[in-house]
């Protein structure tokens, strides 16, 4: 199956949503390795007197950038403050000149800044002294590299720990398959990937 047919919203998956979870059950089913929630539980007695206890915490909690950096910059910051950012991100001149020529459109200033913190909500929560968004992990699953990478980027806490690459899963109680980031990772793939070949 291509990735056409199984993402067209048209054809497949508006009529058939078994499809796209097939799709998505065969992704973890060859990146998901195991589950380790037993192990990483067990090592919370240990954990603080060993060297990386940091790594362990950042495995029991998923710290949020994103979310409190989008609100800061679209609901919270004034003008003066998106500057500030503007110039902490390189470029508050060109947000200067842009807003001096469109002085009553605040939301494409807003818009404007967002773009230039790009894949840097992490920077500017330092930057602006906001605190990030804290979820506690329910379980911990072994994982591909891959999917490490892919998981970092959708903002998940995935660890290097003990040698394992550990995700640090923030929901419980359904099928990984049906878990949102699965499902966004999935409709981000290049039409190439394994899983949209008839191999």
């Amino acid at each position: 199956m291509s990735k056409q047919e199984i993402l067209n919203g048209e054809s497949l998956f508006q009529n058939d949503e078994g499809l796209f979870q097939e799709v998505c059950r065969r992704l973890v089913q060859r990146e998901v390795v195991y589950c380790v929630s037993t192990l990483i539980a067990g090592l919370h007695e240990v954990a603080e007197r060993m060297d990386d206890y940091e790594t362990y915490l950042n495995l029991m909690f998923r710290r949020d950038y994103n979310e409190p950096a989008w609100e800061y910059v679209f609901k919270t910051a004034d003008q003066a403050e998106l500057e500030a950012v503007a110039d902490e991100f390189g470029d508050s001149a060109d947000c200067e000149e842009w807003l001096e020529a469109h002085p009553d459109e605040m939301d494409n200033l807003r818009d404007r800044v967002w773009r230039l913190i790009g894949d840097k909500p992490e920077r500017l929560c330092e930057f602006a002294d906001l605190d990030p968004d804290e979820a506690e992990a329910h379980q911990h699953w072994i994982v591909s590299d891959w999917l490490a990478n892919e998981l970092r980027g959708h903002g998940h806490s995935v660890e290097e720990y003990l040698g394992l690459t550990i995700w640090g899963r923030p929901t419980a109680g359904q099928s990984i398959w049906l878990d949102g980031v699965i499902c966004d990772i999935v409709r981000s793939l290049d039409g190439s990937h394994w899983l949209f070949t008839d191999a």
